[in-house]
């Protein structure tokens, strides 16, 4: 992995990356097209706060077209890697014409595990707040988005993406919240949380999906890590191939010689060019085998 491209790298407002300030959600664009959101934003419905991060193609100002949009968790960690890996490859598809919306909390990440976890685990009290935080996406954040960006609202213009934590947050929107959610990114996926959850105990029903279009789903893992984690990335994968029964294009991607750090931005980019390419190669090699 190229250093250039690593998701730890510092965000700087100077680089031109585009941001904006989400305070009790009056979302105003800054004069000067460059803006680092530093206030704390308020979610009405839940109560909690967050730091939002906007990044628009270079083309935006100067088009009347509409955008797919990128919904990045983590933003604080990876929202600056991110927007500087799509610049650095302008040229391929992934790099193209997306809006970039990263959900961070400032100094406090301690609360992606409040909200990215479906229940409490012992050790992690905060844990248990992703249906709040969908709640969020669902009501406040996405609309919101849509009516002051020229978006493509509709599920198969949101692409929502996670590492970890943020990944097993990325699976429970597959699983329950499609309809606004049309394109999924799980990286590193801790599906390990209570257990296995998400293998053992949660059910997969797509069942009321409509298709076509089909949905996306792609995940990735690196061969450094924990081989346990590794096989329930690739077992959800397989799963949600079964269940979707072609109603969701699924691809599961293992980078040799990453871990789990490592893997965040070139799986990212590997990512954002299978959901949304509009033609992707037949799925089934991707899929890893075993049982």
């Amino acid at each position: 992995m190229s250093r250039e491209w690593s998701s730890r790298r510092s965000f700087n407002p100077r680089r031109g990356v585009v941001g904006f300030l989400l305070a009790m959600f009056a979302l105003v664009p800054s004069a000067e097209g460059v803006d680092f959101a530093r206030r704390p934003v308020v979610s009405r419905l839940t109560g909690h706060t967050y730091r939002i991060y906007v990044h628009l193609p270079e083309d935006y100002s100067e088009s009347d077209r509409s955008y797919d949009v990128l919904y990045l968790l983590d933003g604080d960690r990876h929202f600056g890697g991110t927007v500087d890996m799509l610049r650095a490859r302008a040229e391929n598809e992934s790099g193209r014409d997306i809006i970039i919306v990263g959900i961070g909390y400032g100094k406090s990440a301690n609360r992606r595990k409040r909200d990215y976890t479906p229940v409490k685990v012992p050790g992690f009290p905060m844990g248990g707040g992703v249906k709040k935080f969908y709640r969020f996406l669902r009501k406040e954040l996405v609309p919101h988005i849509d009516r002051i960006y020229r978006t493509n609202a509709g599920r198969m213009g949101r692409c929502i993406a996670g590492h970890s934590l943020g990944g097993i947050a990325v699976c429970y929107g597959l699983m329950y919240h499609h309809d606004i959610f049309g394109r999924f990114i799980a990286i590193s996926p801790a599906l390990w949380w209570g257990g296995g959850l998400f293998i053992n105990r949660y059910k997969m029903n797509f069942a009321g999906l409509s298709a076509p279009p089909a949905l996306r789903y792609y995940s990735a893992s690196g061969s450094l890590e924990d081989p346990s984690m590794e096989e329930l990335a690739k077992r959800f994968a397989r799963r949600a191939d079964e269940k979707a029964a072609g109603k969701i294009l699924v691809r599961y991607s293992r980078f040799e010689g990453m871990g789990h750090d490592d893997i965040v931005i070139p799986a990212l980019m590997e990512g954002l060019k299978f959901v949304f390419s509009p033609d992707p190669d037949d799925t089934e090699r991707a899929l890893p085998g075993g049982p």
